[in-house]
C-alpha cells in the first residue's frame, strides 16, 4: 500500500468512525453525546485546541508527504 493509500484510508477510517458515532448518540444519547456537545467539552480550553490543531496537522504532513 502507498503512502496516497494509507492516507485514503485512514480519512476513510475516521469518516467512518465518526458516523458510527454520530449514529450511536442520537440512537442513545445517554451513552454518547451528540457531536456538538462532544467538540464544546473537547474546545473548551485553548491547549486542548492547540494540542488537536497540532495533532492534526502533523498527521497530515506525515500521511501527505510519505507518498
Amino acid at each position: 500500500m502507498s503512502g496516497w493509500e494509507g492516507t485514503v484510508t485512514a480519512y476513510g477510517l475516521v469518516l467512518a468512525a465518526a458516523v458510527v458515532a454520530s449514529l450511536v448518540a442520537r440512537r442513545r444519547p445517554d451513552v454518547l453525546g451528540g457531536l456538538g456537545m462532544v467538540v464544546t467539552w473537547a474546545m473548551r480550553r485553548r491547549s486542548t485546541q492547540l494540542f488537536l490543531l497540532l495533532t492534526w496537522w502533523w498527521l497530515g504532513w506525515h500521511l501527505v508527504t510519505s507518498r
